[in-house]
């Protein structure tokens, strides 16, 4: 039933670690009382699913809350498996981490304000109260981490630019600083055989450009961005070779304009299943902001490739959000028109015009004109306006067909007319604590590109696993799950690989270190290096096996390191690290 509040699907009770699920269950009886409260002679009977659904959410939260007595499909498709090692993927496949600038980077020295920044401000949309200034410390710290990475073997390293540093304002005048630390940065890197991947976009860009003209509502966005990638590219691009303009999109789209839980946080006033927002509008700004940032793309896109491509010899992409919707029931043709529906509605709604030039079929006909249209030379400029495709794939989820709550709004996560479920005949999906773990949706997810989308070059560009943090260093340390988590998800990748039907280049695990994950802040953490309150980086498990997968035969994780133990200390780890070769 978490789905009947579409929200839900996203804040799964299982992403939140304990001493916030008390918390959230309180979250949800407030807005269930709002809505049982409503002046019932105002609206129809069509509200009171909605109510009767408002409080069953309570119930899953609760029933959460006290544990989970379902069976579970086992996490490991690859337990130990000596095997699997960087051998098992074809010469020239690129193995890589990665950060983000507005996770990271921490430090608000040179930088304007993001329009994370701000919202991290109000109380009650961090969970713990942090923000992006408090993470990770990588800006003043990359030469550190760089070390780590070239022990670890990597070829390539991910990260983000923070437009906030580079501009100030929206002159277009570069800070020379700023400009002069990320050429530090690259140059280091490359001077260690790493390969920097540079990502332009990730819900980071100026409060200013919020304050000035509403940001992605409005199309001015669009010459903004061009403005910051044109800096970037004659900047940086004679090193940079590969270049990602947005980062998880059409996630945000949703998140930020029909929810709470990413700024600028508007939604239908009313609304309250997805919070409470004092303006926006549900059923049309989501859809206005893909627009825009889907043509600030283009345009991005369209730039490098006509000035500077040629001379500076690299690739341009964008990285999607890609959950997969399996039918709850697969004899069933309602449920996989709905799994369909949610795949185009999630996952379309940005890869079908950059394929093919328009939205899928299906949202331009249950949308209308509640969805913009392009012109033929924006469609023109937006077919095959990347060299490949980055995919921020990690799980999946059941879906089958509803209109039960949806009948009463319009909105983003109504629109879709489905119900999502981790559950299908009492079995959870996949097995964890954060997003479920779910290694056979790689090999769907990879298919679906070749079938759908004709096969474009394909990254792994974010393939991570949180883990709840705690104040035991030897926890945080000791992330047996992520390790196993990897393991079985490089194992399907390898074995699709093998099957010589998807063009996949790489992989990107996220993250290299601890960071600011949004409204969860650092209660969720994703790093192969814990961080703590002094920026002290930390190596876990997940590092040392990783490095073993890039720079050894064997990856067994029985020969690797020790199994949760008191007795290893995090000096010991980090010595593990230093030692190896």
């Amino acid at each position: 039933m978490q789905s009947v509040f579409p929200l839900l699907s996203v804040i799964n009770c299982r992403a939140l670690p304990s001493d916030y699920k008390l918390p959230m269950i309180a979250w949800l009886l407030s807005h269930c009382n709002h809505v049982s409260t409503m002046d019932h002679k105002s609206i129809s009977f069509a509200y009171y699913p909605l109510i009767i659904s408002c409080f069953m959410s309570i119930l899953t939260f609760a029933s959460c809350s006290s544990g989970n007595n379902s069976r579970s499909m086992p996490l490991m498709t690859s337990a130990g498996n000596a095997s699997l090692n960087r051998s098992s993927f074809p010469d020239g496949f690129v193995f890589g981490t990665m950060t983000l600038a507005v996770k990271h980077e921490g430090s608000s020295a040179q930088k304007a304000d993001s329009i994370w920044d701000t919202y991290a401000r109000i109380d009650g949309v961090v969970l713990d109260g942090t923000s992006p200034g408090d993470a990770g410390g990588e800006y003043s710290l990359y030469e550190e981490d760089i070390e780590y990475l070239a022990k670890m073997g990597v070829d390539a390293f991910r990260f983000s630019l923070a437009w906030t540093r580079i501009l100030s304002d929206r002159s277009g005048t570069p800070n020379a600083e700023v400009v002069s630390h990320y050429n530090a940065l690259i140059d280091k890197l490359i001077a260690n055989g790493i390969e920097p991947h540079v990502t332009l976009w990730a819900e980071d860009h100026p409060q200013a450009l919020e304050d000035a003209y509403g940001g992605l509502l409005s199309p001015v966005f669009i010459d903004d961005y061009v403005t910051y990638a044109n800096v970037c590219f004659t900047e940086f691009g004679d090193r940079v070779k590969y270049w990602i303009t947005f980062d998880e999109p059409n996630d945000y789209a949703g998140l930020a304009y029909a929810s709470t839980q990413s700024p600028p946080g508007r939604c239908t006033p009313g609304l309250t299943r997805h919070g409470n927002c004092s303006q926006g509008n549900s059923s049309t700004e989501p859809y206005i902001a893909a627009h825009n940032i889907l043509l600030a793309h283009a345009a991005a896109a369209k730039l490098y490739k006509t000035q500077f491509q040629a001379t500076q010899e690299g690739y341009i992409g964008i990285a999607l959000w890609f959950k997969w919707y399996e039918p709850l029931n697969v004899t069933n043709s309602s449920d996989i028109a709905a799994a369909k529906r949610a795949q185009d509605f999630f996952f379309g709604w940005f890869m079908d015009p950059l394929a093919f030039g328009d939205y899928p079929e299906t949202m331009q006909i249950m949308l209308g004109p509640r969805l913009p249209t392009f012109t033929e030379e924006q469609a023109r400029d937006l077919r095959h306006s990347f060299d490949f495709v980055g995919l921020n794939a990690i799980t999946a989820t059941y879906v089958t067909d509803s209109d039960l709550v949806q009948e009463a709004y319009e909105g983003y996560f109504e629109d879709m007319r489905v119900t999502v479920t981790p559950y299908r005949d009492g079995e959870v999906i996949g097995k964890g604590d954060n997003e479920f773990a779910v290694p056979w949706c790689m090999k769907k997810i990879l298919d679906y590109m070749r079938d759908v989308y004709h096969n474009p070059p394909v990254y792994i560009t974010e393939l991570g696993w949180g883990i709840s943090s705690t104040s035991d260093v030897t926890e945080n340390l000791n992330d047996t799950e992520r390790v196993e988590f990897f393991e079985s998800y490089f194992t399907t990748v390898s074995q699709t690989i093998s099957d010589g039907t998807s063009d996949v280049r790489g992989l990107f695990t996220w993250s290299l270190i601890d960071g600011f994950e949004f409204f969860l802040g650092s209660k969720v953490r994703f790093g192969l290096f814990y961080v703590d309150d002094e920026w002290r980086r930390y190596p876990r498990a997940s590092a040392v096996w990783l490095q073993r997968f890039l720079t050894s035969s064997n990856t067994s994780s029985d020969n690797l390191f020790p199994t949760h133990s008191s007795s290893f200390s995090s000096s010991q780890y980090q010595q593990q690290l230093l030692d190896l070769n």
